[in-house]
Parts: structure tokens; sequence; C-alpha cells
């Protein structure tokens, strides 16, 4: 009886044949072995060629130990294994053997004729196997209804289905339908010539000697034809002369047909193998018994099964075999050991020096180390003792597509497709390549035959995944995270990956429970480290991270998790863009931010993510679009956004691209502010290019450049009349030298600001406001009763005119190693600057014009390390030294010209603990504040211990820090943490000398005002559900200062509640209460304090397709009217009045 299989799957099929293409519908891109194809119904057979066309009719037969791979036109891939005969046509036909199909994107399936059963196929992976009698179909993935003529059954996945002659379908449940694809994995050659080489002579030539048996003759012609890829061959040469054959040949020929994927097969050569041990020379026993477990261990390794393969291969003894040291590696890296796997070949080459196997097991470990140099050599170096192999090419295809050699990448890659069309890495690293090139889709197919050709490696499927995600097609991209989990469940690089497909979905919970499963598949350390980041893609993890910390209000755990992941490697740049999205909008961290930033822009490779990245017109909050491949792409954006109290409107037009070695973006930026109650009206003008170079696979250059114009009106009928306007200007570069594999990276950079600026300004008002509020407030103030306002010489208008330039340079130095870190620099910083001022009294006399140029000039050397002393703590030691220089020159006669230098080194320690879902902070340190007036910053390291030392403080002031937290994950759904720090900070404060007289001097007078700062600050974290998420935040901070005899305590409450909905709507409700009390010292003795709620709420959209967003956010619902102190600098601008705020992001 004829069975048709007749498939109506969701995605995996063949569909109707257009007719347009009837002559040929399928390609041959995988041949192992013998292959056949006869287009004479049988008739005549000619050997099979990669890249032949079918069409309907024509036939297709594989022989012993043969594969073949075919992909038809509408998308889906089928695997054919040994002994197997497939005819094309319409409904496709399987008279014998095994098939594997796999598709991500078709819409229909042909029929599938097979002698015993119909079937309707509703799944995207299955395997067939045919046979005169029986017929079974194992579905991995999707649904299958078999049917006869004795009766039907329905099987899910997971289930095999039996057909017997004259029987019904039976459905039963599998352990691992996986394991019926076995014959379609790639087991890597682990037994070496060597390994076997006592069999024949203690002679260490492995020569034969004469008189041998003739099956040590057919070992060694076996092993000539398995060089040649001719595992078939081998195996028909071994099977030849088995008559009294040892051990050797069995051991040999088990590694041949595992070659093939005969799983079987081989299983039984080793029982041989094993039953001959007893015959084999004393000498030789221990190594082929060695090499007996290793191959099985491979093979439940490669299926798998990691733990059983480490209960037969790792044990205390040192490796008998390299065999042995080979399936040691293969655990040791699947454990992301890479020293301890680097560590067995190492021994194993110290006994074997010229294996050519062993050289390239090497040479793939130093590059999954980051040494690529390395890498290179000793794949050219195995080539040139041990000839051409697919491996080899595939190694220097690798190392030549991480240095960024895009043409030689895919030159080596297409040679070792050349040479073994079913090795899957080399397909992988051709889609790489075709993808960074610009061919999305060409890329896309290379990596789906990578995954069938090796289907149960986890990581195939995890690219897959990326790039059908990248196509936008992202419920087929989901079903290949999944997969690629089931496949291995503690590979981080699916989860992570997955977190960002969620994200873009409106699913910001579940992409933070995939962050937690892939931080929890790093050690707890960070989740950034994924298993194979061969593409240089990791600028986006930053970007989906800081994302999806935002969208859940959980801006605390993108700290944590970016400070865990610089002490563990300086060099992530993914996490230094993880810390300044963290740092950004923070009280007194803007600086940080900056610095973070630039830093990360010296490290990241050029893509398109990162030209975007620092981008000024780039805010966090709104859904951006991220490339999770780096390959040419150009884009668009627009942001507009509108305030309702400040009257104000911002947005502009920006534009990026990257192709090749060069990235850039340009950007447009107006502003127009009516100020509140109309008392100020700003106009400004923005324009800002960035770009970045590869100009050598080691050195990379960036730069930037940007414009500005403000026209700044203040009116306040009760204070001050304003006319300001300023123009600037701001360049800066930067280059990234790698200094070979084990040298770190030099980075430096350099820039410059320039800034103008002309103020007139009437500020009569303000002392005639003064008189009033001592008229009437002055009993209750407690006015100084010496003081009298009256006597007070009143400044009518002041015309001041200033420029400044500021010029900065740094170096920096920067190693990594397992067991410790060091980053050392030096950086030099001078702001040059010119005041002039002319003021009128209010007696009609005029103080004639002074000019006062100043000169600040600061040198720094610092070096900074990160010993890691456990698994769990890293600790961080190092010393900033500083020698500040400042110098005014006043040409007005009455003003005293002063140089004032400082030379300081400051100490820093801290330290790092991760005890599980415990993480401990602590550090010390002293710091000094440079002046940035331009945004010409440095790239000295921000964290201490896991606290940021880089302050928005006033120029030049200089503090004491302590700081110590603790932040705890009470379960995948609840988080909280808290911390104190507090700061001894000394600054000199310039003012004009307290008696004003006309008549007589007039000048400037510098005291060192101390602040002693206090913060505090708690968080609780709450997941509610699916959809909703909670955040609960308490912070105080207390401020006291010496010459004013001020002090300011502020205490702050929040809570805030978020919502997603998987259609793209989202909603956010937050409160804060706050209480300030201030205490006035000085001429003007009060206290004073304010308490009110804020009620803040967003509405929004996200577009699909990562496209952007539209937010409608409402501020200060209450409608309050307050007052409140700011702090030094940087705190953030409070809604004092109810404001609508409409926020606008498109890109395409």
């Amino acid at each position: 009886m004829r069975t048709v299989i007749k498939t109506t799957a969701l995605l995996l099929c063949l569909g109707s044949i257009d007719t347009a293409r009837a002559d040929s519908v399928a390609t041959l891109f995988s041949t192992e072995g013998t292959v056949q194809t006869s287009q004479t119904s049988g008739q005549t057979w000619i050997s099979a060629k990669i890249g032949q066309e079918f069409s309907v009719g024509d036939v297709i037969k594989t022989g012993p130990q043969s594969r073949a791979g075919v992909r038809f036109h509408d998308g889906f891939l089928m695997r054919l294994s040994q002994r197997t005969t497939f005819i094309v046509r319409d409904s496709l036909k399987l008279n014998s053997g095994e098939a594997h199909f796999f598709s991500r994107g078709s819409k229909n399936f042909p029929t599938v004729e097979t002698p015993t059963v119909s079937a309707s196929v509703r799944g995207t992976e299955f395997v067939v196997s045919a046979a005169a009698d029986v017929t079974r179909i194992t579905v991995i993935d999707g649904g299958v209804e078999a049917e006869n003529q004795f009766g039907k059954v329905l099987g899910n996945k997971g289930d095999e289905i039996i057909i017997s002659t004259g029987s019904a379908p039976i459905s039963r449940a599998v352990v691992r339908p996986q394991d019926s694809a076995d014959w379609a994995l790639y087991y890597p050659a682990i037994v070496s010539y060597a390994d076997i080489a006592d069999v024949f002579s203690s002679d260490t030539s492995l020569q034969i000697p004469p008189g041998s048996p003739a099956w040590k003759q057919a070992v060694d012609d076996a092993a000539i034809l398995q060089q040649n890829g001719r595992a078939d061959a081998a195996v028909e040469r071994l099977e030849s002369a088995s008559v009294g054959a040892g051990c050797g040949l069995y051991l040999f020929k088990a590694g041949l047909l595992l070659s093939r994927g005969s799983v079987t097969q081989a299983q039984q050569a080793l029982d041989a193998a094993e039953s001959r041990l007893a015959q084999a020379p004393l000498a030789a026993a221990p190594r082929l018994n060695s090499a007996i477990r290793s191959t099985r261990a491979l093979i439940k390794f490669v299926s798998g099964d990691v733990d059983g393969a480490r209960a037969i291969a790792i044990n205390a003894t040192p490796a008998a075999s390299s065999a042995e040291s080979f399936i040691r590696s293969y655990i040791h890296q699947a454990d992301f050991d890479i020293p301890g796997a680097q560590r067995e070949i190492d021994e194993a080459l110290a006994g074997d020096p010229n294996s050519q196997s062993l050289q390239l097991r090497r040479a793939e470990l130093l590059l999954s180390d980051g040494r690529i140099n390395a890498a290179k050599s000793e794949a050219s170096r195995a080539v040139s003792s041990g000839g051409e192999s697919a491996y080899a090419e595939s190694l220097l295809g690798f190392a030549t597509l991480m240095r960024g050699e895009l043409q030689d990448a895919k030159s080596y890659f297409t040679k070792a497709i050349e040479l073994d069309p079913a090795f899957a890495p080399s397909r992988l690293g051709l889609g790489l390549a075709l993808i960074n090139g610009g061919d999305l889709e060409a890329g896309r197919k290379e990596i789906e035959h990578a995954a069938h050709l090796d289907a149960q490696y986890s990581l195939y499927r995890s690219y897959l995944g990326k790039a059908l995600f990248e196509e936008e097609n992202e419920a087929l991209a989901s079903k290949e995270f999944k997969r690629a989990i089931e496949l291995d469940p503690s590979d981080p690089t699916p989860f992570l990956y997955r977190s960002f497909m969620r994200l873009s979905q409106h699913r910001p919970v579940e992409a933070l429970e995939d962050i937690q499963d892939s931080i929890d598949r790093n050690d707890d350390r960070a989740a950034f480290r994924s298993r194979f980041l061969l593409d240089q893609d990791a600028s986006v993890r930053s970007t989906g991270l800081a994302q999806v910390f935002d969208r859940l209000g959980f801006s605390e755990l993108a700290r944590i998790e970016a400070s865990k992941a610089i002490n563990q490697n300086y060099s992530n740049y993914s996490a230094h863009y993880l810390l300044a999205d963290a740092y950004d909008g923070r009280e007194l961290l803007d600086d940080a931010s900056v610095f973070e930033d630039l830093i990360a822009n010296l490290m990241v490779p050029v893509n398109y993510n990162s030209i975007v990245s620092n981008d000024a017109n780039n805010p966090a909050g709104l859904n951006e679009y991220s490339a999770l491949f780096d390959r040419p792409v150009t884009r668009y954006k627009f942001l507009g956004n509108y305030e309702s109290a400040a009257e104000r409107f911002d947005g502009g037009p920006s534009a990026a691209g990257s192709t090749g070695d060069l990235a850039w973006s340009f950007r447009y930026n107006f502003t127009f502010d009516n100020g509140f109650d109309d008392l100020q009206i700003n106009r400004l003008h923005t324009l800002g290019h960035s770009g970045r170079y590869q100009l050598t696979p080691s050195t990379r250059v960036i730069w930037e450049a940007g414009a500005g114009w403000l026209r700044d009106d203040q009116d306040d009928p009760d204070d001050l009349e304003i006319e300001q306007t300023t123009d600037s200007y701001i360049a800066r570069a930067g280059v990234n030298q790698r200094l070979g594999d084990s040298g770190g990276q030099l980075i430096a950079t350099i820039g410059t600001s320039n800034g103008d600026n002309e103020l007139v300004n009437d500020v009569s008002r303000f002392f005639d406001a003064v008189n009033e509020f001592e008229e009437e407030f002055g009993d209750e103030t407690n006015v100084d009763p010496g003081a009298d306002f009256e006597d007070l010489i009143e400044v009518e208008r002041q015309i001041g005119q200033g420029e400044f330039n500021e010029t900065v340079g740094e170096v920096q130095h920067i190693w990594d190693s397992n067991a410790v870190s060091f980053v050392t620099g030096s950086n030099y910083t001078n702001l040059h600057g010119n005041i002039s001022q002319t003021f009128t009294f209010s007696d009609g006399t005029s103080f004639e014009e002074s000019r006062v140029s100043t000169d600040r000039n600061l040198w720094s050397a610092y070096l900074y390390s990160t010993i890691h002393a456990a698994r769990w703590l890293d600790i961080n030691a190092g010393a900033a030294y500083n020698s500040f220089e400042f110098f005014t020159e006043d040409n007005d006669i009455t003003l005293t010209d002063a140089v004032e230098t400082v030379d300081k080194l400051n100490p820093k320690f801290g330290a790092m603990a991760y005890l599980g879902d415990l993480t401990l902070r602590a550090a010390y340190f002293k710091q000094l504040t440079r002046a940035f007036q331009g945004g010409t910053f440095l790239i000295e390291p921000t964290l201490i211990g896991g606290f940021n030392q880089v302050y928005d403080d006033f120029p030049g002031s200089s503090f004491d820090f302590f700081g110590a937290g603790a932040d705890y994950r009470l379960s995948k759904k609840t988080f909280t943490g808290l911390e104190y720090n507090y700061r001894d900070i000394s600054s000199e404060i310039t003012q004009p000398e307290s008696d004003l007289d006309p008549e007589g001097d007039f000048g400037l007078e510098s005291e060192v005002d101390e602040f002693n700062e206090h913060r505090g600050r708690w968080y609780l974290y709450q997941v509610l559900g699916k959809r909703i998420s909670a955040s609960l935040d308490y912070s105080f901070t207390e401020l006291e200062r010496s010459i004013s005899k001020n002090s300011t305590t502020t205490n702050v409450a929040g809570l805030g509640v978020n919502y997603f909905d998987t259609s793209g709507f989202f909603a956010r409700a937050s409160g804060a209460y706050r209480y300030q009390r201030q205490e006035f010292g000085g001429v003007l003795r009060f206290s004073d304090h304010e308490e009110f709620w804020l009620l803040d709420a967003v509405l929004g959209y996200q577009l699909p397709k990562r496209h952007g967003a539209i937010a409608l956010a409402f501020r200060n619902l209450l409608d309050e009217r307050f007052e409140t102190y700011r702090s030094i600098r940087g705190e953030s601008e409070l809604a004092q009045r109810l404001s609508v705020n409409l926020n606008i992001s498109v890109n395409f």
C-alpha cells in the first residue's frame, strides 16, 4: 500500500510548485560520500554536485555512510541519511531511508509518499524513516495527523507515530525526539592516528612495519582516505580487512562512522574494539581504552547529555589519549571554562606537538578567548603542517571576520564549504559575513543550513532566531529561541537574545525574566557574556538591557548589573553603555554619564548601534530601533517634544548609518522655550555630527563635532531683565589601538570647545525686591539687626561679555586578565577664559570696564586595578595624582593677580562581593572635580566598588567619600537594596568683596566652603504580573555649608506602577511625597520647610516593528505650587505647576 504524507504545516512546506519555476524546484547544498541523481527514473545515475538543481521527477540516492542536503525553493530544507532514495514530485516520495525536514519560512508542504501511511504534518521540524513494512514519523516541533485505511492518530511535539503494514497508526511519547535525527548531527573527529600508533609499531614514525597483518595496512589506507574527505570509502576499506582485526581498526572505524552520523554502527564498532583490548600491546592498552571511553562520551556530548559525558570523561587522572583531551576540552568549554579547555589541549600538544587536530582545537579555543592573532597564527601553522581542511579554513575565516576583514573571511568560509559542504561552522561564518556585508536574506539562509546540518547545536538556533528577528519575523524568531533553549538550557545566549525580541513585543516583564535567566547562566556575574560573539553585536545588548530596566522603572538594577560587568571585564563596552544610561538623569551624575558614554564609544566596534548610542537626539525611554546584527544600514529619525507649562518645544531630525568600516550620524535640534509665566524666552539651535572608521583591524578612530546658538531673554517684573546670546562649538576625536592579543588596548582622546557669551542685565528691580522683603518680613525672619539694606549701592545695569576655550587630552591603557585588570592613564585639561563687565550704579556713577582673564590647568595621572580575588569577590585599588593650577589676571589696577597651585594624591579603594542573590558594595576614595565647560570630557574610570566617583560639583572641588550598599534579589520578581554614602566636600568660592563702594576698591575675594553631604537610598521593585510592575523607593539628602551656615534636609518617598499591553499601549502612574527643611544662617537667619505631593501619569503607544513611540505625560497633576532649594548642582528640575508633555519618536 502506498503511503501519502500530505502536510499542511503552518510554516514548513514547499507549497504548490510555481509553474514559472517548474523546471527547478530544489537545489543540492550539501553532500557527503556518494550522492547520485537520476533524471531517468533511476535507469541512469550520475554523481550529484553542489549547487545542482532538481526538477519534478528527479531521483536522489545516497550510498553507505553518505548524506545529502537539499533546499527547496519555497524555503524548507531536507537532509537525507545514508542508503536513502527520494523522488522529487508534486508529492515527494521517500521510498526508503530517512529524511529530516526543517523550515521556518514556507507556507505549505508538499505530499510525501512512503509505503504505509497518509499523514498531515502541522510542524516545522520532523523526521521520516521509511522501510518496506513500517514508517516512523518523529515530530520534533509541531503536530502530525497520520491516517491509513485502518485508522488515524494525532501526534504532537515529542511524539513518535509508527505505521506498520496492515495496521492502524499508533502514537507514543518519546523522551528525546531529537534523537531520531542523531544521524544528522556533527561529531568532531577526536581519535587521532597517534592514539592507535602503538598498535602498529613502537616506532613513533607511525610507519607500518613489513609483514604486518593486512588489517593494519587497511587502517593506514583508511587514514589517507579520511584525510581526503572520503569517510565512506575509508569504512569500506576497513570492512574489507576486518577478519582478525585488532582493537585499533574498530576504534578507528567508530570515528569514521560517527563522522557520517552512523551512531548505532559506531557503538557496535566500539563494543568490538573494547572486546579486543586484551589482545592489544600492553603499552597501547591504556591509550586505546581511554580513546574508547572518550568516543562514548563524545556521543553523549553531541546528543546533549553533557552530564553523561562528564561522568565518563572527567576524573582526577591525566588524559591518557588525545581523544580524552579533546572531549574534556569540549566539556570544559560547555561549562564556560575556557582556561580549563586550553589546559587540556596544551597538555596533549606537549606529547604530540605535530597533531593538526590538536593545533586546530587550540586555535579554536584561542579564538573563543578573544586572542584573534594567536588563533590565526595557530590555524595557519596547522594548515602548513597538515594540509587544508574545512575546520582550519573556518577558523581562519572567523579570525579574519573578527578583525573586520570581510572579503577575506568570505573567501575562507567559501573554501571551507568546498572542502566539506556539511561542516556547519563554515555555513554559520559565511552567513555572518554575508549579513555584515548587507545581504541579510542570503546570510539567514546560510545560518539555516548550519542549523539543519547540526540540528542539535543550540547556538545555531540562537543565531537563526537573531536573523529572523532582524527580518522583523518575530514569530519565527521566537520558535528558534525556544528550540535553542530546549537543546541547551544552560546556554545564556538564547535567553539574552529573546529578551530583546520580547522587549520589542511590548513584554518587558518577560524580557526581564530572560535577562535573569541569562545572568544565572553566567554565574550571577553579568548579563553580557554569551557563548559565541563573532558578529561583534554586543553594543545592542546594553541598548536592550537599558530599555528593559527603564521600561519597568527598575533603574537601580541597570546600575548594579553594569557595575558587576565592568568589574569583571573593564573592556566590556556594553557595560559602559549600560552604566551611562543608568547615570543619565540622576542627580549630580550628568558628567559621569558622559564619561562612561565616551569610554564606550572608544571601545565599541564600528556599527550602526554604536553610532546612535550617543546621539543627542536619542533619549532613553522611547522605543528605539536596534539591529542585532552588524550590517550596513541607514535609518532616519524624528524626535519631537512639547511641554505646556513652559511652552517649550524641542525636536528635530537625524540620520545615521553604517557601511563597511564607516559609521556616521548627522542631527539637528531646535528648542523654543517661552518659560513659566512668559518670563523667559529661549531659542536654541544645535547641529551635530559623529563618525567612526576602522583604519585597520587593530586601529579605529572616532570623531564628533557640534555647534549651538542660544538666544535667552528673561523679563521678570519683580526681579531681573536679562538678554543673553551664546555661540558655542565642540570638536573631539579619539583612537583605539589594540596591542596584540595579550597587550590590551590603548585608547586616547583629544577635544576642544569654545563659547562666546554676551549678557545685558537690568538688576535694579532685584534690590527693590530685597528692600521690600526686609520691610515686610524682617522681624519674622530674624534679620541681623546690623544689616542695613538701604546702605547698599544698587547696581542698575550690568553688561558682560565672556568667552572660554577648553582643551582636553587623555591617553589610557587597558589590560584585562582572569586574575587582575589594570587601567592606567594620564590627562591634561586647560580652560582659558576672558570676562569683561561694565556696571552702572543707582547714583549715576559707573564702574569702568573690568577685564579678567583666567587659566586653569589640570594634569592627572592614575592607576586603577581590579583584583579578581575569587569568583565571588572583586577588589578595587588605585590612586590618582592631580596637579591643579589656577591663574587669574585682572587688567584693572584694583585687582591683584593671583596664581594658586594644588598638588594632591587621591587614593581609591573598593570591593564588590557576589554572594548568590546578594551583592555587597563598599568604597572609600578621595576625588578632585574638574571644570568641564564645553562637554570635552575625560575617560578616567568612574566606578570604585560599585560607587560613582565623578560628580557635578563646583570646578576645583575636592572631597572624601565613603559608601556602602547591599542589593538583594528576593525572587525573580522582587528586588530590594539600600545604600548610604557620605562626602566631605571642600570648594573654593570666589565672590564680590563684602564692602561695595564705587569710590573705593572693587574686588573679588575667595573663601573655602565646606560641605557635609549625607545621602541614603532604599528601593523595592516588584513584578506584579506579566503586564504590571511597581517600584517603591525612599531617599534622603542632608547638606550643610560652612560659609553661609545653611543646611538643607530633603526626604523623598516615591511609588510607581507601570502597565504594558502586548498591543503596544503602555501607562505609568507615579507619586512622590517630598519634605524639605532649610536652615538659613548669615545675614538672614531663619528656617523654612516645604512638603507636598507630586503625581505624574504617562499614556503611550509603541509603534510596531520597533519604529518609535508616542507618549503623553501629565506632570504635577495636583497643580502644586512650591519652592525648593536645589543642591550643589544637577538636581532634576521639578514641575512647579500642571504640565502636559507630548513626546514623539519615529524612525524608518
